[in-house]
């Protein structure tokens, strides 16, 4: 656990948290119903906007979320998570666009929040390490797989 820099991880985690409710609200309100695409839904894959809330909860909500618990714990995976987190947001942007085929300011702000999140990773990775590069500690998890004695199968 790291404790340098806990201000980046602030940052990232208000950030994703914030994201987080809002892709949930906009996920329940599709779901519900009570959040309108007119004439949008039948743009949707399968014409259906309860898919697409479920897709913006499962894809932006979920990893919004666990990227908020991720900086909150202070964990040194926080800058890895929050790029990798961030690319995900711009990449849904990018495919909720080709999908509606409209772009609205809405989209825009989101993929720039997206690319914020990038940039805070980046910061954060850099502060931590003086490179401008990102890396998750995967380490353990390899050396326990790799100890692990083989099945008798």
């Amino acid at each position: 656990m790291t404790t340098t820099y806990d201000g980046w991880r602030v940052a990232i985690g208000v950030v994703a948290g914030l994201n987080a409710v809002a892709a949930l609200g906009g996920a329940v309100g599709l779901v519900t119903g009570t959040l309108s695409l007119e004439e949008l839904t039948t743009r949707l894959p399968f014409g259906s906007a309860l898919l697409a809330g479920i897709a913006l909860g499962l894809l932006v909500a979920v990893p919004q979320g666990l990227l908020a618990i991720v900086a909150a714990r202070r964990s040194a995976d926080s800058a890895a998570a929050s790029v990798v987190v961030g690319v995900a947001m711009v990449g849904w942007i990018l495919l909720e666009s080709a999908f509606l085929r409209v772009v609205s300011g809405l989209q825009v702000g989101y993929a720039l929040v997206g690319l914020l999140q990038v940039a805070l990773g980046l910061a954060l990775a850099h502060r931590e390490t003086s490179r401008w590069a990102v890396r998750a500690d995967w380490w353990p998890w390899r050396s326990a797989r790799a100890t692990r004695p083989p099945s008798r199968a």
